[in-house]
């Protein structure tokens, strides 16, 4: 299965409703997290999802106000926090917390009560204009940039911190793309000078998107800061969420179009498992800001997502001491982070990061070239023009 994510319009009336129903649903997400809570130091134990699902159309039943939404709906609620507390039952987060409905920004219709009333050409001719009628709502007009399948076994609709309507439709289905053979494999090195470096050579610099703008965030978040309610906090609030946004958006579209290329060159691709809730724990406040900056997350998403869409390998190895280690003789040095050149006892010298980028490499199975090759740009070396556009800050 795959998501399709499109723009989406709706009139204010029915933007109104949604987010009426959205500070609802968050209510009842807050209800059911108390009352599990209070049966599980009752009787020791939690609500499984079929309760937790009744207890949803209980509430919906003694509301007049709950009413107003779709019943299914008002039970993804319940499906919602039982997949975040089994989440940390499993030992992968914190328990879910008490939801505020400024953050509670989106609904599910898992089955149905939703409607395609029609789809025409947009002006472009690229795109089309889809009608879709969500039961309870209204009517939402839909920008779609590709052909919708027939196949869409749920409907999600979201309201961002900037006030925009997105609409995701999760698609049943593989989608694969054809990508050529090219017999490469290559290990790459995050980081934060360099983002990455493959082990035959090429690095993308990191483009710190957060950094170029981080006077004026600074700026707009003490003048939010300073707001009283009742003032014009929400336009504040705004400017520092459209900053925010654009900055996500200009790093997302650099990622995807990136995976793309390496996607496009290797056939297996070598990185690193990296806990990056543990160095952001133990990194300092202005390495924590260049961590989140970069997002090695994000970008580990992204890249296996788009190499499993071209039906390539992305393996990942333990990255410890990858850096530190001679990739020729393998001696351990002990390096700090101001240190980018290892200079080895055996004669190697070598940047840091294509250094563990060859140690990945032989982590993997692969033996790495006996001669390191020469650090260069992989924008240049691709055939493809997929750089992103300059980002504008402001």
């Amino acid at each position: 299965m795959y998501t399709l994510r499109f723009r989406a319009y709706a009139s204010p009336d029915v933007l109104r409703e949604l987010k009426s129903q959205l500070r609802l649903l968050c209510e009842a997400y807050n209800t059911l997290r108390y009352a599990d809570i209070a049966f599980h130091e009752r009787d020791g134990k939690w609500l499984n999802r079929t309760e937790l699902r009744q207890l949803a159309l209980d509430l919906r039943r003694q509301d007049r106000e709950y009413k107003r939404m779709f019943s299914q709906v008002f039970q993804n609620v319940a499906d919602r926090y039982c997949e975040a507390r089994d989440r940390f039952l499993q030992g992968l987060a914190r328990f879910p917390r008490e939801k505020k409905p400024e953050r509670y920004r989106s609904l599910v219709y898992p089955q149905k009560g939703w409607k395609i009333l029609s789809t025409r050409p947009a002006r472009s001719g690229r795109k089309s204009w889809i009608h879709l009628s969500l039961s309870g709502l209204g009517v939402f007009k839909v920008l779609a940039h590709r052909p919708l399948p027939d196949k869409i076994s749920r409907v999600a609709v979201k309201v961002t911190p900037t006030n925009r309507l997105f609409v995701s439709f999760l698609v049943e289905g593989d989608l694969h793309v054809e990508s050529e053979r090219t017999g490469k494999v290559a290990a790459l090195d995050l980081g934060i000078s360099h983002l990455l470096v493959t082990s035959d050579g090429h690095y993308v610099d990191n483009p710190r998107f957060l950094e170029r703008v981080l006077s004026r965030y600074r700026s707009l978040s003490r003048l939010l800061s300073r707001k009283r309610k009742g003032s014009n906090r929400e336009k504040a609030r705004l400017r520092l969420a459209r900053l925010l946004e654009r900055v996500i958006n200009a790093k997302t579209d650099f990622y995807y179009k990136l995976a793309n290329v390496l996607a496009r060159r290797y056939d297996v691709l070598v990185m690193e498992d990296l806990n990056v809730v543990k160095m952001t724990r133990d990194g300092s406040r202005t390495l924590n800001r260049h961590l989140r900056d970069v997002s090695f997350s994000r970008f580990s998403f992204i890249l296996k997502w788009v190499f499993q869409k071209h039906g390539k390998e992305v393996r990942e190895v333990n990255p410890a001491y990858s850096s530190q280690t001679c990739s020729r003789c393998g001696r351990r040095h002990n390096l700090s982070l101001s240190d980018r050149v290892i200079t080895c006892q055996c004669g190697l010298v070598l940047d840091r990061d294509l250094n563990a980028s060859l140690n990945l490499l032989r982590r993997a199975g692969w033996e790495p070239p006996v001669e390191p090759a020469e650090m260069r740009p992989l924008w240049q070396a691709s055939s493809m023009k997929q750089e992103a556009p300059p980002f504008r800050a402001g």
